[in-house]
């Protein structure tokens, strides 16, 4: 079985994944699969750090591609890390049981049977709240830094699924965390059992 989360945010997404994988004895993964991706590309961890699930403009990466197919004759960057990316979570879910944070792997996993995918929203200001407190920040660098990695995130998203990030009929469930993370995960785990017997 595996878990697909996608999150907007601030809205505690890592955090719930983590606990759920903790709970369920599922391998966990985030920043692994950056780890994953740098092993098997000539990109640093850093770098891949950098420019994953970052889309700043989707104009301005077409340009970006266009030079490289017509000057270096060799895809972008950005696309050769999507596209280790796509071959590490294929190959994650093949191994046995395990929660995915973020990457897409909704979309690259969406026609496996055995696969749960979800999105986590929250209002902007339990978001605001949340990621102030854990940056010690004011609450207006709070939202705009909130603003700013959802922007990243949708055109990300958008860019290699074809897609619109967030929207409910992408996932299986989509949920808002503001109703605490325990209660988040008790749905998860109920969702998850019903698709395990329906399977079977």
């Amino acid at each position: 079985m595996c878990i697909a989360i996608g999150r907007q945010y601030g809205c505690g997404g890592h955090e719930i994944g983590k606990q759920l994988a903790e709970k369920l004895g599922y391998k966990f993964y985030d920043s692994e699969i950056i780890k994953m991706v740098a092993n098997t590309t000539n990109y640093s961890e850093d770098y891949i750090n950098k420019k994953d699930e970052k889309m700043p403009n989707q104009s301005v990466f077409d340009l970006v591609n266009y030079m490289y197919d017509h000057y270096d004759k060799q895809e972008s960057p950005k696309d050769s890390i999507y596209k280790a990316e796509v071959k590490a979570i294929k190959d994650i879910s093949k191994k046995g049981n395990c929660v995915i944070i973020g990457r897409c792997a909704d979309y690259i996993l969406k026609n496996q049977k055995n696969c749960l995918s979800i999105f986590l929203n929250a209002p902007i200001e339990t978001r605001i709240k949340e990621v102030g407190k854990r940056k010690n920040i004011s609450p207006e660098k709070a939202k705009k830094e909130i603003h700013q990695n959802d922007k990243l995130r949708a055109n990300n998203y958008q860019y290699y699924t074809h897609q619109i990030w967030g929207v409910s009929s992408n996932y299986n469930l989509c949920i808002d965390t503001s109703i605490g993370y325990e209660a988040t995960e008790n749905i998860i785990l109920k969702a998850l059992e019903d698709l395990k017997n329906n399977i079977n």
